[in-house]
């Protein structure tokens, strides 16, 4: 994910904070120099409730809450928009409850994926 000697951008990912969660807070990230981009976390709880079914959420975002239809949107477009990678975030709770979510968002275009069990 790094970039060669030389280079403008942050050998870093962009983790927590705001404006990760839409396209255009991810393009400004860009811009701004990231290495990469690191995506709010897709909650396995979000996953076995109903949740909007594409798009995005509350506020114009993916993640938090908004449900995984929106989050594999925002992955897709953010694959589609950056030249950066797109690091999609999992937190699972149960053995394998994350398994078909991690498919699905390597399948919309994902680079990497932040997998947290707790």
């Amino acid at each position: 994910m790094g970039r060669t000697a030389g280079s403008r951008r942050d050998l870093r990912p962009w983790g927590p904070g705001p404006g990760r969660g839409s396209l255009d807070g991810l393009l400004r990230l860009e811009a701004a120099g990231a290495g990469a981009v690191v995506l709010p976390s897709l909650f396995e709880e979000d996953l076995v409730e109903a949740g909007p079914a594409a798009g995005v959420g509350p506020g114009g975002q993916a993640g938090y809450g908004a449900g995984p239809g929106a989050y594999l949107a925002l992955v897709s477009a953010a694959r589609a928009a950056l030249s950066i990678p797109v690091v999609a975030s999992l937190n699972g709770v149960s053995r394998g409850g994350w398994v078909r979510y991690g498919s699905l968002l390597e399948q919309a275009g994902a680079d990497a994926l932040e997998l947290n069990i707790y």
